[in-house]
């Protein structure tokens, strides 16, 4: 049985998780089945991981080119709360950055169900995490911002970066 469900906000979100969502459906297979694969590398980042990075110059993504963590303060941040057998929700997951951190930190007991709505982010999310087996991240693609019957709204709490617990009331 869950006991919390710990989420992380890497984007602007007002919502909090209701429910979980299907992967992808046959159109995204069609587009993960299409990566151009002579426009990416194998990028390794240690202690973190190994990224599907593309040359577009993103902030983000020169940094993990270059074996350095991207925003690691907040990874050290994650670390206070995050501990092993947690499921996590990583929503605007990107190419995964904050994903596999936190895949580490909950071990194979946990899960990170890492929610991204851009389809090429998407893709880059998805190879990332098959790159890492040992890590538990299930990708999924889904645009929470625009969900709202699925979600139930948080008046007045805009997050960003943030972290999110969602207790269990039974214990």
């Amino acid at each position: 049985m869950l006991h919390r469900f710990i989420i992380f906000c890497g984007i602007f979100f007002n919502f909090a998780f209701a429910e979980i969502f299907e992967p992808f459906n046959k159109e995204m297979l069609h587009y993960l089945e299409q990566m151009p694969w002579h426009l990416y590398e194998l990028h390794t980042v240690p202690k973190l991981g190994h990224f599907w990075i593309d040359e577009i110059d993103e902030r983000e993504k020169e940094t993990l080119r270059e074996g350095k963590i991207w925003k690691s303060y907040l990874i050290d941040r994650m670390k206070k709360y995050i501990k092993k057998g947690d499921r996590v929700v990583d929503v605007g997951a990107g190419v995964g950055t904050f994903s596999l951190a936190m895949g580490r930190m909950v071990g194979l007991e946990g899960r990170v169900f890492a929610f991204e709505g851009t389809k090429q982010k998407f893709r880059e999310l998805y190879y990332t995490a098959h790159a890492n087996p040992e890590i538990p991240i299930s990708p999924l693609f889904y645009d929470l911002k625009n969900v709202s019957k699925n979600l139930r709204e948080s008046p007045g709490k805009h997050l960003e970066n943030s972290l999110v617990f969602l207790e269990d009331p039974n214990h």
